[in-house]
């Protein structure tokens, strides 16, 4: 046992960073509805948004940079953010529209049916299917 539970850091993967053991994000929460109805706010939750969600280290010492925002990550991928923008802008800024379709039950009509398929549509396709949309790494 240590002290600290699941609140506490150490140097766990080399000598001089500090590594987070128990930490965790929950990326669907702030859209979930029960959460919501929480009004957790009230009592002071305050969510936090990094502006990059996820970095991906490419071979050569490179990393792929999933922004929050898909304008942010189509400028970082070059003669690709075109096709980027194309694949991923309009979904995205949808998505508050289709958040209760797409996190509420699955057994019920949807309320933006046309729409949700849409949003879906591309995940039928293999990922190998999509990645050879793309000429980077």
């Amino acid at each position: 046992m240590e002290i600290g539970g699941g609140t506490r850091s150490g140097e766990a993967i080399i000598p001089g960073l500090l590594h987070d053991h128990c930490s965790a994000i929950h990326p669907m929460a702030v859209g979930s509805a029960f959460l919501q109805s929480l009004d957790l706010e009230r009592h002071g939750l305050a969510w936090r948004w990094s502006e990059i969600d996820c970095v991906h280290p490419l071979d050569g010492g490179e990393a792929g940079v999933l922004h929050r925002s898909a304008e942010e990550t189509a400028a970082g991928l070059e003669q690709d953010g075109p096709r980027w923008r194309l694949a991923f802008a309009g979904p995205a800024a949808r998505f508050d529209a289709l958040s209760e379709d797409i996190m509420g039950p699955l057994l019920r009509l949807p309320k933006h049916p046309l729409a949700l398929a849409r949003f879906g549509l591309p995940t039928l396709l293999p990922g190998s299917a999509i990645a050879r949309l793309f000429t980077t790494e």
